[in-house]
């Protein structure tokens, strides 16, 4: 006997169902296994996971400590003629508006986001570095007085100059961009750490600021 019309729409219907929930199934399975078990289940299924970062990668991570400050990544510039005329741009905000402006094909926006955050790292790792060293070699002083001594030895870390200037680089990209000119100017940059209340930072800008510079560098010409 031929099944119905009707049987057969319900029998396509229940099939489809079965392939959406295996497909989420088996997406979420890729997921928490990347996220949980990275290189094992990239070596394992390398296809599946390349496809995976390609179209559908997750950012977020489980068991996440709670978020006390947001990353600021000033990029100052002035006239060296006249050193009251400056312009600021915060490169990590100027990203993210670049990410969204692009959405959803943003995946150079997410690469140049990924490499400035991991610069942005090399440079904080290396001023909590040199500050432990000043601490164990000069005890006695203050947090404030530690903190300036080791970014003065950040400023000339030659192992610290790539990093610097690839956030550099980065910055003259954002400036074509914006169509603004490099003639006759120099920079400055600060990464800041802008604390959420009820957090407080360890060494504020000035007492009660909710701000704390991690990384400031003397003025060099564009």
């Amino acid at each position: 006997m031929k099944p119905t019309g009707a049987s057969s729409y319900r029998l396509a219907y229940k099939w489809l169902c079965w392939c959406i929930v295996l497909a989420v199934g088996y997406y979420w399975l890729i997921t928490f296994g990347l996220v949980l078990f990275g290189s094992k289940v990239s070596s394992a299924v390398p296809n599946q996971a390349f496809i995976y970062r390609s179209f559908a990668r997750q950012n977020w991570r489980m068991f996440a400590f709670t978020k006390v400050y947001n990353r600021q990544l000033l990029f100052i510039t002035r006239d060296t003629a006249d050193p009251s005329a400056t312009d600021t741009t915060d490169l990590v905000q100027y990203l993210l508006t670049q990410k969204r402006a692009h959405a959803p094909f943003n995946n150079e926006q997410d690469a140049h986001e990924r490499i400035l955050y991991i610069v942005m790292n090399g440079v904080e790792v290396r001023v909590h570095h040199h500050e432990k060293k000043i601490k164990d070699s000069l005890p006695g002083k203050t947090a404030d007085v530690y903190q300036q001594l080791a970014i003065e030895a950040v400023r000339s870390d030659s192992l610290q100059q790539q990093e610097i200037n690839n956030i550099t680089g980065y910055a003259r990209t954002m400036l074509q961009q914006k169509k603004i000119s490099t003639n006759g100017k120099e920079y400055q940059l600060i990464i800041k750490h802008v604390y959420i209340p009820p957090s407080t930072p360890a060494i504020p800008v000035t007492p009660g600021a909710n701000e704390q510079v991690i990384f400031i560098s003397s003025y060099k010409p564009l």
